[in-house]
């Protein structure tokens, strides 16, 4: 007979864990709670999200903050110092989401919690203050649930460690992959295990009279189901009839499914690998002809093109991505967080191995390289085209062959310098006595437009690194959003 187990050896267990809370990660977990962490933790939130239990949504405490503000406050403050909640702060919804496109079965369904924006708060109060110090905690190997951490780096790092070892044929030393499921895991906790644990630990850190309030949130809730077996039923023969109903869509419905359906399913994808262009000449096309009513084999009049289409609106398009393009800008992004993210797993693994000693801008293919690092560098030059070089202390940045220039045409020198230096970096230019620009040196070696473009740069006081910032946005950070328009303008420039 199946029987939950013993919680046995608790103490034995976690002897084998480390120590690693410092006393400034307790500091900021003691810290009072204050109105102010209250109030960004409610306008944090999703304001249009289903309405919870109460028949509110976070939109309307958020609208009537300067009501209700201070009620909330009070009632989070009052959980928060003392852990005493009302019981109806707890009640909880579930409602069963599809996770496929005609589902049958309830395996086919994820349920998901509607909590009470109260509730919510609380929970989103604990969750920013250990957001503060998970990412010393938590190891490199866990990519997901951790900010400026991606879940991708873990199937780019896997998908590597398959390549060495498809690779390694010969040799005495050996390899071993094995792959393990873990679905459901989380349904399969023994929650008096997890309990004791987690007071277990909180006691080792010290840390139990303040953060209890995450063991209560854990308590059993008052749960109710909006869906039964019946409006489940609906459902599933609803998805079932929804192939034939789509031809009777105006254009303006198919351009919303088309948006948020067709070209959004393989982003998953196209932010690991790169599609054959065929692929995605294809994808485009089934895109064409859904708009313009095509079914089966018939044929119908397509009476704009999709490089019309693919053009914003004022210029007479009707934004639909062109899937190529946007393919290299999620795999531009992944080149930015190998030059960004240089603390991730990620950026270990794929640095050692294909670019040592030179930066990512500078990195090629090699001919036994993986799948993964050739779909990388397909997105390069989007990178190398809309990124420039920040100033430090100059050692990174090539003069002649780097952008480092900002405000000027190309970001680069625009007149050959009247000596090229091999390997000449910008640091030979700054005198690092003044922490200015060496005026004399500049004018002397460079074109009197690219001189007083270099002079203008300014210089900080302090000496740091190099480096690079995204040229399309305020932030200087990359988005795929800007890094699809720079892709795009580097297919036109193929094309003429």
């Amino acid at each position: 007979m199946f029987k939950v187990g013993e919680c046995d050896w608790m103490e034995e267990s976690l002897d084998a864990v480390h120590y690693r809370i410092t006393p400034d990660m307790q500091q900021i977990l003691l810290s009072e709670f204050s109105a102010e962490e209250i109030k960004a933790a409610v306008f944090q939130m999703g304001p249009t999200k289903a309405p919870r239990p109460d028949g509110m949504n976070a939109l309307f405490y958020q609208k009537f903050w300067h009501i209700v503000g201070d009620d909330v406050i009070n009632a989070v403050l009052e959980f928060l110092n003392s852990g005493n909640m009302i019981p109806d702060v707890n009640v909880t919804l579930i409602v069963l989401i599809p996770k496929i496109k005609s589902p049958e079965k309830i395996s086919d369904f994820r349920p998901i919690s509607l909590c009470n924006v109260i509730y919510k708060t609380i929970s989103k109060v604990l969750a920013n203050r250990l957001k503060q110090i998970l990412p010393q905690l938590i190891s490199p190997t866990q990519s997901a649930f951790i900010p400026s951490r991606l879940i991708t780096d873990n199937i780019l790092v896997a998908y590597e460690a398959l390549h060495a070892l498809h690779d390694r044929k010969k040799g005495k030393i050996c390899s071993l992959a094995l792959k393990l499921d873990v679905s459901k895991a989380y349904d399969r906790v023994e929650w008096a295990f997890l309990k004791e644990g987690f007071t277990s630990l909180l006691a080792k850190a010290e840390l139990e009279d303040r953060l209890h309030g995450v063991a209560i949130c854990r308590r059993a809730p008052s749960i109710s189901h909006l869906l039964f077996a019946d409006d489940l039923l609906l459902f599933c023969r609803a998805n079932r009839e929804e192939g034939w109903k789509g031809k009777l869509l105006s254009k303006a419905g198919k351009e919303v499914l088309i948006k948020a359906v067709a070209q959004s399913i393989p982003t998953y994808t196209m932010g690991v690998f790169q599609l054959p262009i065929k692929l995605c000449n294809e994808l485009n096309a089934m895109c064409a002809r859904f708009l313009w009513g095509q079914v089966g084999n018939e044929r119908k009049i397509h009476w704009k093109n999709w490089e019309l289409l693919s053009k914003p609106k004022k210029e007479g398009g009707m934004v639909f991505r062109d899937i190529w393009s946007f393919n290299l800008a999620m795999l531009a992004k992944q080149g930015w967080r190998l030059m960004q993210a240089k603390d991730s797993l990620f950026y270990g693994c794929f640095k050692a191995k294909y670019f040592p000693r030179c930066s990512f801008l500078e990195a090629v293919e090699t001919p036994n390289c993986s799948f993964v690092w050739r779909s990388i560098m397909a997105g390069q030059e989007i990178l190398k085209q809309g990124c420039c070089w920040r100033v430090g202390n100059g050692s990174t940045i090539r003069v002649t062959k780097d952008k480092w220039i900002p405000n000027h045409p190309t970001n680069k020198l625009i007149h050959p310098p009247r000596e090229d230096e091999w390997e000449w970096r910008v640091v030979e230019l700054i005198d690092w006595t003044t922490r200015t620009w060496d005026r004399n040196l500049v004018e002397t070696m460079f074109h009197r437009d690219d001189a007083e473009a270099i002079l203008r740069i300014p210089l900080s006081r302090r000496y740091t690194d190099d480096t690079l910032f995204w040229l399309h946005n305020r932030k200087g950070k990359y988005t795929v959003k800007f890094g699809y328009h720079v892709a795009r303008q580097i297919w036109r420039e193929a094309q003429s």
